[in-house]
């Protein structure tokens, strides 16, 4: 650090803004800053908790950030919600997937008004095999979905898929699936029926869409990223994606997920869909509802979901065109008053 930012940040002249908005991690988790603690980022940076603002993923905004600003209110310092994740889909005026995005948007609305019977009922993207994703695919494979779900699983390099030490959720917890687990544990990566191109799980796949899966299944499996940790509300671009695809869906993520969605303006299907989950805090419960949620969702026949598809057009071309508009609280909405509030105080 310079000797002026350091005599400045002493002097409380300097506000530090740390940018972690594509994850949902706080200050005080030993994950970040090579696993030192709060006090010790303050020393370092030669300023006191106020003066730093962390730039989160998770949802900051009304009673739903309660869980996020838990360890911010307790240790002192500023914390506002990005959303980096979001653009990730790149589908807005002038972006790479915005042609294809037009494209497959009047195809699959034809589709819908034309009820068209689909192929496939459900999609479930699955690419870092955490322990959730995976009792969700051994679920999909015990219930013997396999000719109706396009489904995926990758693999950690040179590790095998399932960690018995995993603090969730824990194969007890899931007794009947511990056959198709042990199954999953190795072996190649599952890519759905339809295989598209030159798509790897290895990599990131944030910013690709599967449109021909999108036109040829009703519904999707979200799994979200970090579902389990401390219910902090998170929305990466997997919870987007459905909405530019014309389809709705059940998610697995943390707690009150479904709030946020719906506070930022999109329409969460509620005459067709149990989205009940959200509002479960024990993990282990809430997948098991949403496990029950897809099985009804699954089990329901292909001309039955013509027709719901039909009902839903309204919402679903609601969200397509929600989805291609910045957030309604982006990250300097909330930033701004507190440099001004920095600014103006006295030193």
């Amino acid at each position: 650090m310079p000797d002026r930012v350091r005599t400045d940040s002493e002097n409380g002249l300097v506000h530090w803004v740390i940018d972690y908005n594509t994850e949902c991690s706080q200050l005080d988790q030993t994950d970040n800053f090579n696993q030192i603690d709060f006090n010790r980022v303050c020393q370092l940076l030669h300023t006191v908790p106020n003066n730093i603002t962390l730039i989160t993923g998770g949802e900051t905004v009304s009673e739903l950030g309660t869980a996020t600003l838990t360890s911010p209110d307790n240790l002192g310092y500023n914390c506002i919600t990005g959303h980096e994740l979001y653009n990730f889909i790149n589908i807005r005026k002038g972006n790479d997937n915005d042609e294809a995005h037009n494209t497959y948007s009047s195809q699959k609305i034809r589709n819908i008004i034309n009820g068209e019977n689909l192929k496939y009922k459900s999609l479930c993207y699955n690419r870092l095999p955490r322990p959730h994703r995976t009792i969700i695919v051994a679920h999909i494979i015990k219930n013997n979905y396999h000719d109706d779900c396009l489904y995926s699983l990758g693999l950690y390099p040179n590790m095998p898929r399932w960690f018995t030490d995993a603090p969730f959720p824990p194969i007890s917890k899931f007794p009947e699936l511990s056959n198709e687990m042990n199954q999953l544990r190795t072996g190649p990566e599952i890519y759905p029926h339809i295989r598209e191109g030159d798509v790897s799980l290895t990599v990131n796949l944030a910013d690709t869409i599967g449109w021909e899966h999108g036109l040829t299944s009703y519904f999707q499996l979200v799994t979200e990223t970090t579902p389990t940790a401390k219910n902090i509300p998170f929305i990466t671009e997997k919870s987007m994606k459905p909405f530019a695809m014309l389809q709705p869906f059940v998610q697995y993520g943390p707690k009150d997920n479904i709030k946020v969605l719906r506070m930022y303006g999109y329409q969460m299907f509620d005459d067709w869909i149990d989205h009940s989950y959200d509002d479960e805090e024990d993990n282990s419960k809430r997948l098991r509802m949403v496990l029950t949620e897809f099985d009804r969702l699954q089990k329901i026949p292909k001309d039955i979901w013509s027709k719901m598809l039909q009902e839903m057009l309204s919402q679903l071309l609601h969200n397509n065109k929600l989805v291609k508009r910045p957030p309604i609280y982006d990250f300097t909405s909330q930033l701004i008053p507190i440099l001004s509030k920095f600014i103006k105080a006295p030193q």
